[in-house]
């Protein structure tokens, strides 16, 4: 009988063994709870990315942010001129003195009778095309400035609402640089202009040397509207420098006095018997006197009239006389 050997190599096991091992190990990680993905990739994937963004913004252009004016409201100068101050207030990031190295100029205008863009005319119109020089900072900080715009306004200028306008015009930065900003910022504020209701004469009328029972010259006295609104005018007279004691005499003299019914006045150059007699109450002359529109000149006719003055000396009188006129100026309007 043939005796069979039964040894088995090692390497004849593995196709058991290997398997079992594999899933020996599989169950043990499932038991302890450890899960294995596997991805078919090919390298990684990569679906957003984050970068940052800058820039240097070196020539932002001034904020224009309040325009004032002073006085408010405006009491104009009789027979003169006053000086507007038209004020406004900027923000600069790059400072103050960037914004007036550009165009700052205003306009001061009758918002009734003319516009920003009009022609200049004292009554209605003004500019100012450089307020540069007028320019300073605002507290204690760099950025923020002002600049005053002045207006020398005439006394005839119209009595009625009126606006400044204040403008930063040009180019923020340097225009040799590399970039340049063309900018406009524009900015009002309103005031008024009251009526203004005054005349101006002069102070003296002088008939000369005269006799007794003599005629004087017919003498012409202008008088002017300096004001900004039409005019009518009254008159009365009184001896003296005193109306409590002067009434009913044109003049005192040294000796004697003169009545007030021999010192007359007209409107027009006449004979002295049709002139009117002065009184020592208010007469209204019907002499209206408008306001001045030409800016070149006063118009005799127009802003200017005349009245005309005569006396005559009566007997029993002598040495130095005066005595007073008071011219009153009423609104026609």
């Amino acid at each position: 009988m043939t005796k069979m050997n039964h040894s088995i190599k090692i390497w004849q096991l593995y196709p058991i063994l290997v398997p079992l091992t594999i899933f020996t190990i599989l169950i043990a990680l499932v038991l302890i709870g450890v899960t294995i993905t596997t991805n078919s990739v090919i390298g990684a994937n990569i679906t957003n990315a984050t970068i940052t963004t800058k820039v240097y913004v070196w020539n932002t252009e001034p904020d224009l942010y309040n325009v004032s004016i002073s006085p408010a409201p405006i009491e104009l100068t009789a027979g003169g001129a006053m000086v507007i101050n038209c004020t406004g207030f900027f923000y600069d990031y790059n400072g103050w003195e960037d914004a007036i190295n550009q165009s700052i100029n205003a306009t001061l205008y009758d918002t009734v009778s003319s516009s920003n863009n009009a022609v200049n005319d004292n009554n209605i119109h003004y500019t100012n095309s450089s307020c540069r020089s007028s320019c300073s900072v605002v507290g204690s900080t760099t950025t923020n400035g002002s600049c005053s715009c002045l207006f020398t306004v005439q006394y005839y200028a119209n009595a009625s609402s009126w606006v400044c306008n204040m403008t930063l015009t040009g180019g923020a930065g340097n225009a040799t640089e590399r970039q340049y900003l063309n900018f406009t910022d524009s900015m009002s504020a309103g005031s008024n202009i009251n009526r203004l209701l005054a005349i101006s004469i002069p102070t003296l009328i002088d008939y000369g040397n005269l006799t007794v029972t003599e005629l004087s010259n017919l003498i012409a006295h202008n008088l002017t509207n300096t004001g900004n609104i039409p005019l009518n005018l009254s008159v009365r007279g009184y001896g003296g420098s005193l109306e409590s004691i002067g009434g009913n005499q044109s003049m005192f003299c040294d000796s004697g006095n003169i009545s007030i019914g021999y010192e007359k006045f007209s409107l027009n150059n006449i004979s002295y018997i049709n002139m009117n007699n002065l009184s020592s109450i208010d007469t209204p002359i019907n002499l209206t006197i408008a306001q001045r529109i030409n800016d070149s000149e006063i118009e005799l006719g127009r802003d200017r009239n005349q009245t005309f003055w005569a006396i005559q000396i009566p007997l029993s009188v002598g040495g130095y006389c005066n005595g007073t006129i008071v011219f009153t100026a009423t609104s026609l309007t």
